[in-house]
């Protein structure tokens, strides 16, 4: 199983590449070191199969807006340690809600961080921010974790 992070809001959320620093040449992508990798790749929850949207939780306030990303930069909140690609992820994660809420009229953003598979098993930690208090701090991987994360008004 892989770890996951989720994200619905009530304005569609950016789908595609986070992070990506790499240079392509003819279809070819090279990165000087992984720290120019990307962080996330986006996913909406179409299901292009079916031709629907699919909703990632039963957590998620709206099921039309949810995005999908497979974790594999994100510190846990244990982690003693933290290297150069964690706080890259965090930095860029931190970003890309931060400009949801400031180029768009998002009223909120939920975020769900579990292995696929348990979405909606019961979470272990439910937190509410304010967008102007949100930190990168708030965003470390843990599991069964659910933020909500509101634009004062």
């Amino acid at each position: 199983m892989s770890s996951y992070i989720y994200l619905s809001s009530d304005i569609l959320l950016p789908d595609g590449s986070i992070g990506d620093k790499g240079l392509t040449v003819f279809q070819t992508t090279f990165y000087p070191s992984l720290n120019f990798m990307e962080s996330f790749f986006f996913e909406k929850n179409y299901d292009t199969d079916e031709q629907k949207v699919l909703s990632f939780s039963k957590y998620f306030s709206s099921e039309k807006y949810q995005v999908a990303s497979i974790d594999l930069n994100l510190p846990n909140k244990n982690d003693k340690k933290i290297s150069k690609r964690n706080k890259k992820a965090l930095e860029e994660l931190l970003g890309y809600i931060k400009n949801h809420f400031d180029n768009n009229n998002a009223n909120y953003v939920e975020i769900l961080f579990c292995l696929n598979g348990f979405e909606n098993a019961p979470l272990k930690q439910h937190y509410s921010f304010n967008y102007n208090e949100l930190s990168a701090n708030d965003l470390f991987y843990e599991e069964l974790k659910f933020l909500t994360i509101k634009k004062q008004n």
